[in-house]
């Protein structure tokens, strides 16, 4: 009884997804995207345009030219004619395949192109999204797009746009045929014309009950299956590993249904046309019994161009099922793959000539649930040592905002660098030498990789050289300081200490030379013996760098420039 009820909970499914029909309708943002992405490759969707055409006009050509050679010339003319025309002929297929190798190249140039730029587009929103923001679900929502929505949308573009684009020349071309070799076969080719609209009508409809419901439940399971891995821990730790099967194989019931029934019709489509092409041929038979003259006009019974006619007609059902079948998913392929475009411009900041930097908030909150802090305001010189201190528990979430990682409110902050005015935004997206010493770091990276800011494919022996002459003089890193370390490795199978944690990223900063130091308020006020001398060899080897210590309290760790205390709503200059 369960097992049925069950079974007919599946069915209720099936059937409120296929009800439940959403117009998928093009917004101004998706035309503007396409539109970009021509202009910015014009020359290759021109050159595309013109071989499609010039290779139906070419199609034509060879086709006529053969007939009315093997036609007209008597078996002497033949061969006496035969080099040339056979060299004609072979010049011409000789550039007809050439024609056909660049074109096609270039199709699927542009529809790579184009996956490659939308990813890339994807990837860029996730990366400069905050990192609080970027919750599992949303993770699973990219690589759903990456793996499943990309390649939806290569596959209609291929199938229909670019098809739609041939079926208009395919049909251009046999209207030429006909009409230059007999007028009565062009009225029924023209026939053949609704027949081609209807059977794209047919498919566009089975595209919509079918082929976008399996598109949509499986994106649902690869989100599903990602999330479940994302949330692991929680799920091991509450038991809910069989609840997870569950959904998932519910999904998967659901999404069999229309899978199936979406490779049924794709696959059952060309025998259609077959059976389709077998009908009409003997619809032309019975009319040829019935009005032996016009087709005795139409002369049908040259085999050559008959089956040059065949072939295109047959072409063109194909490709006419081809446009109704994805011309939907299409749709759905640009809806779910294409970003909102953003006009805001990126401005380049110049840190060549860096001497001064100021943050300023009229009113701002530093973490969500806080209530807000007024006129915050801090300016800071090249070379120049701060101290910002409080009892504000929240102090650290400056050193976000001032590395560029800023959370909360972060539209409320101005950023003016050597007097020049910029949006945090701004700030946020460039590639600043800026660096936040904190006590979470998490990373499965090589301890080479933290050290260099490299993939471990891309460190060279140069760069392990250069981080062992920089860090070797210190023996505060010699916890470091051996190549299996260095290459062999991870962060977390080390477990360091939080003195230990704070010398890894000191020697990266060694390393880098950022201009902007921002160092946690829990080593400061650790007062460790280890952390403070590598605070002194911080500020011995990197003059030039500007450091921001916050710390729970005032203290003399380094000898500051400049003091702000911070305090519940606001912060004042000492």
């Amino acid at each position: 009884m369960e097992e049925k009820n069950y079974q007919i909970s599946l069915y209720q499914q099936r059937e409120k997804i296929k009800k439940n029909i959403h117009q998928l309708k093009l917004e101004n943002f998706h035309f503007q995207y396409l539109l970009r992405f021509i202009k910015k490759h014009k020359k290759e969707v021109k050159i595309m345009i013109l071989l499609i055409f010039f290779l139906v006009i070419l199609e034509v050509i060879l086709s006529l030219f053969s007939h009315s050679f093997i036609s007209q010339f008597s078996a002497l003319l033949i061969r006496k004619k035969m080099p040339i025309v056979f060299f004609i002929l072979s010049a011409g297929v000789m550039i007809y395949l050439v024609c056909s190798f660049i074109g096609l190249k270039i199709e699927k140039t542009l529809i790579v192109y184009l996956l490659n730029d939308l990813r890339r587009g994807w990837f860029k929103i996730f990366l400069h999204r905050p990192f609080f923001k970027t919750k599992s679900q949303n993770k699973a929502s990219l690589i759903a797009k990456i793996s499943y929505h990309l390649p939806l949308l290569q596959m209609g573009v291929e199938k229909s746009l670019i098809g739609s684009m041939r079926w208009i020349l395919y049909i251009l071309g046999l209207i030429s045929i006909t009409f230059f070799y007999n007028t009565k076969l062009l009225i029924i080719v023209l026939a053949f014309i609704p027949i081609n609209i209807a059977i794209g009508v047919i498919g566009y409809f089975i595209a919509k009950n079918y082929i976008t419901k399996e598109t949509t439940l499986y994106s649902e399971i690869i989100k599903n299956i990602v999330t479940d891995l994302y949330e692991l821990p929680f799920i091991q730790s509450h038991r809910l590993e069989e609840k997870s099967l569950k959904k998932l194989d519910d999904l998967v019931k659901i999404d069999t249904y229309f899978r199936i029934r979406r490779n049924l019709w794709l696959n059952f489509g060309p025998r259609v046309i077959f059976a389709l092409l077998i009908l009409l041929a003997g619809i032309f038979y019975i009319l040829q019994i019935y009005f032996p003259s016009f087709f005795l006009q139409i002369e049908i019974g040259n085999l050559f161009l008959s089956g040059i006619i065949i072939f295109y007609l047959t072409r063109l059902l194909y490709t006419s099922l081809q446009i109704g079948f994805y011309s939907l998913p299409t749709k759905l392929g640009l809806i779910l793959s294409v970003p909102k475009s953003k006009t805001n411009k990126r401005r380049f900041i110049n840190f060549k000539n860096f001497q001064t930097i100021s943050f300023n908030a009229k009113k701002t909150k530093l973490i969500k649930s806080d209530g807000y802090s007024h006129h915050l305001k801090f300016e800071f010189k090249k070379s120049e040592k701060i101290l910002i201190f409080g009892k504000n528990p929240n102090k650290n979430q400056l050193g976000l905002i001032f590395s560029g990682q800023g959370q909360f409110n972060i539209s409320s902050w101005i950023v003016k660098i050597n007097g020049k005015r910029f949006f945090y935004k701004h700030w946020q997206q460039a590639s600043f030498p800026a660096y936040f010493i904190k006590n979470d770091l998490s990373t499965e990276k090589k301890i080479g990789e933290i050290l260099t800011g490299k993939n471990k494919e891309d460190i060279t022996p140069l760069d392990v050289e250069k981080t062992f002459q920089t860090l070797s003089p210190f023996k505060e890193f010699n916890f470091i300081m051996s190549l299996s370390k260095f290459m062999g490795h991870d962060f977390q199978s080390m477990k360091m200490n939080l003195t230990e944690l704070f010398s890894l990223q000191a020697a990266y900063c060694l390393i880098k030379k950022p201009l902007l130091i921002i160092v946690d308020a829990i080593y400061a006020d650790l007062n460790n013996e280890i952390t403070n001398k590598v605070f002194k060899i911080l500020t011995n080897q990197l003059k030039e760098s500007i450091f921001i210590v916050l710390s729970g309290q005032d203290n003399s760790l380094l000898k500051y420039d400049k003091k702000y205390f911070l305090f519940q709503k606001g912060v004042e200059k000492i």
